[in-house]
């Protein structure tokens, strides 16, 4: 058997803690390893508990960008934001892209760079 799916939790109410916990302590493929202590980041508590996917609490507007720039720091953590009523969940992770763009002549070389790094493509 491969190990357990390793979660944290953060910025949580202590009940949606608690249910979080009760429900994934019935699942042999997963564990909590801990939560988010206080005064500590989340990517600081990832890393020391070495967790795969970080759950936490979506209550503001600005939850959003905080938690892309936080999957682009640990890029190999997901996170799975719960709203407030923890009814509704967005996973945040990074994938890898990938958009073939066919053959190229010399001269569309300039527009598949201009398209690579803006990231947008305007290929059939």
């Amino acid at each position: 058997m491969s190990e357990p799916i390793r979660i944290l939790l953060a910025d949580l109410p202590r009940t949606v803690e608690e249910i979080i916990s009760q429900s994934v302590s019935t699942q042999p493929d997963m564990e909590v390893v801990g939560t988010v202590d206080p005064g500590e980041s989340v990517v600081t508590a990832a890393r020391r508990t070495r967790a795969q996917l970080v759950v936490v609490g979506d209550r503001d507007e600005e939850a959003e960008e905080r938690l892309e720039r936080l999957v682009l720091r640990e890029p190999d953590v997901r996170f799975l934001a719960l709203s407030a009523d923890a009814r509704r969940a967005t996973v945040y992770e990074v994938r890898p892209h990938r958009v073939p763009l066919g053959e190229l002549s010399p001269g569309q070389l300039p527009d598949a760079v201009r398209s690579a790094v803006i990231g947008k493509v305007d290929r059939p």
